[in-house]
Order: structure tokens, then sequence, then C-alpha cells
């Protein structure tokens, strides 16, 4: 996971708006 890597603290990010889009 490239992404992870390169930014983590976005990825995060990411993740909490996918998990409330879910």
């Amino acid at each position: 996971m490239n992404y992870k890597l390169r930014t983590n603290k976005a990825f995060t990010l990411i993740e909490l708006v996918v998990a409330v889009a879910l």
C-alpha cells in the first residue's frame, strides 16, 4: 500500500470519510 507510506495522516482521513460514507 503505497498511499499509506506516502501519507499516513491523509490515509487516515480518507478511511474516516469512507467509513462515514458506508
